[in-house]
């Protein structure tokens, strides 16, 4: 219980700071391979996780991004929110992650900017109309590397 106020009591300050510890914290709990969440709580996990990431210092979403990306289990919608990022934060997931659906990626390579465009390239393996996408809407550098990659 005690751990309970200390978290809200971090969520309250709303400094850079106690954000941080308080996603710390709420990344650990939620992503430990322990199973200690049920469904429910998994779910208000993602929106609270979701809420709070774009207030979070860019190497903090980064290194969530690059956990998340390894994982069998993270959770979709999560997933998305990072994809859509920044490049540098989106990159690992775009290039890793097995969890993201082919209209998933295909949506963001038509919104997207070329850096996001060119982490997907760098996919493997990656569909065809996934390719057929970054065709459509890639440039000279990300088309090089669609070229370049052994699973294109």
């Amino acid at each position: 219980m005690a751990a309970l106020r200390d978290l809200i009591g971090f969520a309250q300050r709303k400094t850079q700071q106690s954000r941080r510890v308080l996603f710390e914290n709420i990344n650990d709990l939620f992503l430990s391979s322990d199973g200690r969440l049920s469904d429910r709580e998994r779910a208000l996990m993602v929106e609270i996780l979701g809420r709070l990431v774009h207030e979070m210092e860019m190497q903090v979403r980064r290194a969530l991004a690059a956990r998340l990306a390894q994982m069998e289990t993270a959770p979709r919608e999560l997933l998305l929110l990072l994809a859509n990022d920044d490049a540098a934060v989106a990159q690992p997931i775009l290039r890793s992650s097995r969890l993201l659906s082919d209209p998933d990626l295909i949506e963001i390579v038509k919104h997207r900017s070329q850096e996001h465009l060119l982490a997907i390239a760098l996919r493997a393996p990656r569909s065809a109309e996934v390719a057929e996408a970054i065709v459509d809407h890639g440039d000279d550098r990300v088309l090089e590397q669609l070229l370049k990659n052994p699973d294109a």
